[in-house]
């Protein structure tokens, strides 16, 4: 009986101020005496709640390494999970033989710190509100603001820009979670990516409208005696003309295809916001594109990006008459797409030039 009791004895002398501040008041009390104590059950369940809740990276909120001691000391003990992240740092910065052999023992690990976000039960209507808390650097509370997920996504964004999540690292992919459920990751660079739409359905209808479901048709025309030389776009939503324009093509056959995709993305985009203007949407779209009158890409709530069909390249070099072999379109199927802006730059300078 009596080693059931030393087992639950803990001594701290350089427990970190910021932490101990949050812990219950009598748990608060034993560790700043400095002297062993006897932690309870109830005290091992709160303080676990709290360090898995608040904490991304222990190492940040410790001034010494005596402090990061005995605050992972602490975590083993009321059974905490600890980031890969965390053990990876203590091997390479803290001189401690023991310290790392318990952590590699340590069985209660994330591959990936994890940011949660909580919904408040405060919110009304359309808007919903959200929170994360963090004590990476103190105990900082961040509110967000979302009629829809894809105004959730984008503000996850702006904060993971701001100051105020300084301590997320450049070189360090997080999960993210509201309310335990799983929305997407900030990946390395310190971009929030979404899940899928189809992973996120449930998501989104729990907390906010389900999406209105738009098809938008894009006609591309020869705008000239070729229709290497230029071409006219018409783009509908319900049979309704929408907007159009004409282009003149550059005479690479590579920057025909980024110029064309460039316009498309415009086009989608302008569409999907106009029609959220004009009919009040609150929800999040989801776009299906055709161009005349193939399926080619579709734009999902969250990321409002154009996701192509494999053999987008391919459909589109049949519609401005350049032949490709069938090998050549599957192995550009699976090529990234430039970023269109940088190729769209440079084929204004070739067209000026």
């Amino acid at each position: 009986m009596n080693d059931e009791k030393d087992k639950n004895k803990i001594h701290f002398n350089y427990f970190p101020e910021l932490v101990l501040l949050e812990l219950p008041e009598n748990l608060r009390k034993n560790i700043g005496n400095h002297e062993e104590f006897e932690i309870t059950e109830q005290e091992m369940r709160v303080s676990c709640g709290f360090l898995d809740r608040v904490l991304l990276h222990p190492e940040n909120i410790c001034e010494t390494e005596l402090a990061l001691i005995d605050l992972l000391s602490f975590y083993m003990k009321v059974g905490a999970k600890i980031p890969t992240t965390t053990r990876i740092y203590v091997r390479n910065h803290i001189n401690s033989a023991e310290l790392n052999r318990k952590l590699a023992e340590y069985e209660n690990v994330s591959v990936a710190p994890t940011v949660k976000i909580n919904s408040s039960v405060t919110s009304q209507g359309p808007m919903r509100i959200f929170s994360n808390v963090n004590a990476d650097m103190g105990m900082k509370r961040r509110n967000i603001y979302a009629e829809n997920f894809s105004k959730l996504a984008k503000n996850i964004q702006l904060w993971v820009d701001s100051e105020s999540s300084s301590y997320l690292r450049n070189d360090t992919d997080y999960a993210v979670e509201v309310d335990g459920i799983s929305i997407g990751a900030i990946v390395s660079g310190r971009t929030f990516r979404p899940r899928s739409d189809t992973e996120l359905s449930d998501f989104i209808t729990k907390y906010f409208e389900s999406p209105v479901d738009i098809q938008i048709d894009i006609n591309i025309e020869n705008g000239g005696l070729s229709i290497r030389d230029s071409l006219n776009f018409y783009c509908f939503v319900a049979g309704a003309l929408k907007q159009s324009l004409s282009v003149v093509l550059p005479h690479d056959d590579d920057l025909k295809l980024a110029m064309i995709k460039g316009e498309i993305v415009e086009m989608v985009t302008s569409t999907v916001n106009l029609k959220r203007f004009q009919e009040s949407f609150t929800a999040d779209i989801n776009a299906t594109v055709f161009v005349n009158g193939i399926a080619i890409a579709s734009m999902s709530p969250g990321n409002n990006i154009l996701n192509y069909v494999e053999t987008f390249d391919c459909e589109i070099f049949d519609i401005i008459g350049v032949k490709r072999s069938e090998s050549f379109c599957r192995k550009e199927a699976k090529k990234k797409s430039s970023f269109f802006k940088k190729l769209k730059s440079f084929m204004f300078k070739n067209l000026i030039s």
